[in-house]
């Protein structure tokens, strides 16, 4: 049995040509999430949402067919239009997989905002993690920047 547990930071950081108080709210909603929250050609259904601090997120994604993933998202700190911090476990079919911390920052730069995402992961069992939120992350801000647009 392999117990072992991997350490990442991964940093990304997002100019956004809008209002800080918009990009926030397609955060803070959870109708927003759903159009913009996973790659394209992904899908995300969310069992439990509540973008409260103490709150909680419960969603499967991946695949339309499959949704093999799900995710666990405790909310730690939210302050609007400022930022929001969570812990996040991802588990592929009942298997947890990776713990995170995510830290997303709104920095107001005259009329755009600055997104600052850190996602410090813990990847289980020599599965890396890391690279999934990198690619996942920076896949979901595009859309972000695309539905913000509409």
């Amino acid at each position: 049995m392999n117990t072992t547990v991997a350490h990442k930071t991964v940093t990304l950081k997002k100019k956004l040509p809008f209002k800080v108080e918009k990009v926030f709210k397609a955060f803070a909603s959870v109708e927003a999430r759903r159009q913009w929250g996973v790659p394209t050609g992904d899908a995300i259904r969310y069992l439990k949402a509540s973008f409260t601090v103490g709150g909680i997120d419960k969603f499967k994604c991946g695949s339309p067919r499959k949704m093999e993933y799900g995710g666990l998202v405790h909310y730690t700190d939210i302050v609007n239009n400022c930022r929001i911090i969570s812990t996040e476990t991802i588990s592929h079919k009942s298997k947890r997989i990776s713990s995170a911390l995510v830290t997303v920052e709104f920095v107001e730069a005259n009329d755009h905002t600055v997104l600052i995402l850190t996602a410090q992961v813990a990847s289980f069992d020599g599965i890396d993690m890391s690279q999934g939120y990198k690619r996942g992350w920076g896949a979901v801000l595009k859309n972000l920047n695309e539905y913000l647009k509409r």
